[in-house]
C-alpha cells in the first residue's frame, strides 16, 4: 500500500540551546510511501515549514489488536531543497537554521475509513534543536 499525506500544521520552536525563544510556523507537505510487512514504513515527503525541503523517513508502526491505533518511532533526515521563506513567515531567526537535519520522533495514527490521522512529535538536530509537531492524514491507494 502506498501512502500520500496531505493538510499538515507544524509548530515549529527552534533552539540554539534550551527553548529561549519560540516560533511557530504553519507548513504543508505532501509525500508518499510504501509498508514493507506489517509494520515497517519508509516514506518520503516534500514540506515547506522551515524552508522547502525533502525529508526522508523510516516509521515503525505498532498496532493494537483490533488496528484502532497504531504508534511508534521515526527516524530520518531533513533535506533543505530552496532557500525560500516559509509559508506564515512568523521564525525570527531563520537564517539561523540548518540545511540538513538528523530526525528522531514519536508518531501515533487512528484509522478513519480508508485513511489514517497521523500526528508526529518530533526533533531535528544538527548543532541546534527544532522540535515539530504535526497533525496530518495519510490516504491509501
Amino acid at each position: 500500500a502506498y501512502e500520500i499525506a496531505s493538510g499538515d500544521w507544524s509548530s515549529d520552536v527552534c533552539s540554539s540551546d534550551l527553548f529561549p525563544s519560540h516560533d511557530t510556523v504553519l507548513g504543508v507537505f505532501v509525500g508518499g510511501g510504501h509498508y514493507f510487512g506489517r509494520n515497517h514504513v519508509v516514506d518520503g515527503s516534500f514540506d515547506w515549514d522551515l524552508y522547502p525541503s525533502l525529508t526522508l523517513r523510516y516509521r515503525y508502526e505498532w498496532r493494537n489488536d483490533n488496528a484502532t491505533l497504531n504508534l511508534g518511532p521515526i527516524v530520518g533526515v531533513k533535506i533543505k531543497l530552496a532557500n525560500q521563506k516559509p509559508l506564515d513567515n512568523f521564525l525570527d531567526n531563520r537564517e539561523s537554521l540548518q540545511s540538513f537535519y538528523g530526525v528522531v520522533g514519536l508518531g501515533a495514527g487512528f484509522p478513519l475509513g480508508l485513511s489514517v490521522v497521523h500526528s508526529e512529535l518530533l526533533a531535528l538536530f544538527n548543532q541546534q534543536l527544532v522540535i515539530v509537531a504535526s497533525l496530518g492524514i495519510h490516504f491509501f491507494i
